[in-house]
């Protein structure tokens, strides 16, 4: 107990750092009350036109890639989880720009996909779609293979923990795709298989000298060891 307490402690400091991940779970909890707020009183219209995307366009189509289903409520407090945990890591590596870029990339495609899936099956238009699910995939898918990239380049980890969250993240990764292959009822499983896809090609694309930035390592003489004190 005694080494678990520095520990948490550390663990809580490093993630107030995280200002951006931060304030983009407290901007989902808004959301989340005020979908339960009309929900709970019976404002449905009013729900739908906010935060549902469907096949014609609305304002729905903005705040649907923040919305939650106001009926699963497993389903924000899952996505907090992971956007706290591989958001706060992205956010430590990519640049504030870059990072707000994909959080909005991967919300419009991972959205417009499952609403395209619509379209091609032949649903009727009245059938629509909501979450942050493929957000916090794109940030999670992001997170395992810029781990991998930089442990190719440096032959280490960016951290002591980070191949324990790139195992997970992986088993997270792997489960959207086997979502895709045998389907899951009542499940934007397009939507979540986008948002690796999209988080994937992100981290594939950035260049070396990102990835080893992203670890603390500078220079043009090859892999330095990285600066333990922004590990993530």
């Amino acid at each position: 107990m005694a080494n678990a307490t520095p520990a948490l402690a550390r663990g809580v400091r490093w993630l107030v750092r995280t200002r951006i991940t931060l304030a983009f779970c407290l901007l989902l909890c808004s959301v989340y009350a005020v979908e339960l707020y009309l929900w709970t009183t019976g404002q449905f219209d009013a729900f739908d036109t906010l935060f549902v995307a469907r096949q014609r366009p609305s304002v729905g189509w903005l705040l649907a890639p923040l919305a939650h289903s106001p009926v699963q409520h497993t389903h924000p407090l899952g996505n907090l989880a992971q956007l706290l945990v591989f958001g706060a890591i992205a956010e430590r590596r990519l640049r504030d720009e870059a990072y707000l870029g994909l959080i909005a990339a991967s919300g419009v495609a991972s959205i417009g996909a499952q609403v395209t899936t619509y379209v091609v099956a032949g649903d009727p238009p009245g059938v629509g779609t909501l979450g942050a699910s493929g957000i916090a995939f794109a940030l999670t898918a992001l997170v395992v293979v810029d781990s991998l990239r930089y442990q190719e380049i440096t032959d280490r980890w960016h951290g002591e923990t980070t191949w324990f969250f790139t195992l997970f993240g992986g088993l997270l990764s792997g489960q959207a795709l086997l979502e895709v292959v045998f389907g899951v009822p009542g499940v934007g499983v397009v939507g979540h298989f986008v948002g690796v896809v999209v988080g994937a090609s992100f981290a594939l694309v950035r260049s070396r000298t990102e990835v080893l930035r992203s670890g603390g390592v500078t220079g043009s003489r090859g892999p330095q060891r990285p600066d333990r004190r922004r590990r993530s």
